[in-house]
């Protein structure tokens, strides 16, 4: 019998346990604070619509009442409501595809960064993926960024597309836009 392998052993073995490799299970790290509540007016009108309106007339919500409860008002085919000084936000009625909710949004020049975290924080906090980001440049400069949340039997989804004139110049010397599509589609069963 080889005396150095029982030797070695034991010295392997004291200094695992001096390492403390053998020590017992250590706590897991606490879980990463939640993001900061929204505090841009902007960020918290889409966000209010997607919650208070699309979420609800993807499932088969009545649009008007609520939008009307939202405190949007009916313009030109459009649920209309101003957000802010200058800023609307408009709701198109659904037509012939209830299960997605467009938004067009007429946000501050230079503001839509952080409408971009907040809606990121708020498809993360529900367990959304963020699906696409990209940006494509056409007859106007089209930055693209989506989430999705794939359920047992549905797929929900919200697209926002930043729109800029092709060199990248707000639409208007007022206010740049934004469009929003919230959507909800049944899947076969997994």
């Amino acid at each position: 019998m080889n005396m150095r392998s029982p030797a070695l052993l034991g010295l392997t073995v004291t200094a695992l346990f001096a390492t403390g490799a053998f020590a017992q299970d250590t706590p897991p790290a606490p879980a990463p604070a939640p993001a900061a509540a929204p505090t841009d007016v902007t960020s918290l009108a889409v966000l209010d619509v997607l919650s208070r309106v699309c979420a609800q007339s993807v499932r088969g919500g009545d649009m008007k009442a609520l939008a009307t409860a939202a405190g949007f008002k009916l313009r030109r085919d459009l649920w209309v409501k101003q957000y802010a000084k200058g800023y609307q936000i408009s709701i198109s009625p659904p037509g012939t595809n209830p299960q997605v909710c467009s938004v067009t949004l007429d946000h501050p020049v230079n503001g839509i960064t952080p409408v971009i975290v907040d809606v990121h924080n708020w498809a993360m906090g529900k367990g959304w993926e963020l699906y696409r980001n990209d940006q494509i440049l056409s007859d106007m400069d089209r930055t693209t960024r989506s989430w999705e949340m794939r359920g047992d039997t549905e797929l929900e989804a919200l697209v926002l597309v930043t729109v800029r004139k092709p060199n990248g110049a707000p639409l208007s010397n007022k206010a740049d836009r934004a469009e929003l599509l919230y959507s909800l589609y049944k899947t076969p069963a997994r």
